[in-house]
């Protein structure tokens, strides 16, 4: 029925950071929420790695940051952006919005 791969078909229709948010959101999988895994350390972690990725760096990672993002449960991304603005004083869902303005508005909303 369709002879176009979605994925190269979207490739040649984006760009840049909507480009790496597409391609994770089709390669991903949502990992079904666990306190075992979801636990403090991992929240510690990946407000590191996602800090890092963003505003304490010069320049965005997008690839990075909607790699950890789109694979994580939301009840995770919940306490994560709580433990988040604890951390660097600011939401994490505001500092992706100044990290991300180059993305359409909406296109990257946790």
């Amino acid at each position: 029925m369709y002879t176009k791969d979605l994925g190269a078909t979207l490739g040649s229709e984006t760009g840049g950071a909507l480009e790496y948010l597409t391609f994770n959101v089709l390669q991903a999988s949502e990992d079904e929420y666990d306190q075992a895994v979801y636990n403090e350390e991992k929240m510690v972690e990946d407000t590191k790695v996602l800090y890092e990725m963003g505003q304490g760096s010069f320049g965005t990672n997008e690839k990075g940051l909607f790699k950890i993002l789109i694979s994580s449960p939301l009840e995770y991304l919940k306490k994560l952006n709580m433990f988040y603005a604890d951390t660097h004083g600011i939401t994490l869902v505001k500092a992706l919005e100044q990290e991300l303005s180059g993305v359409r508005e909406g296109d990257a909303k946790v």
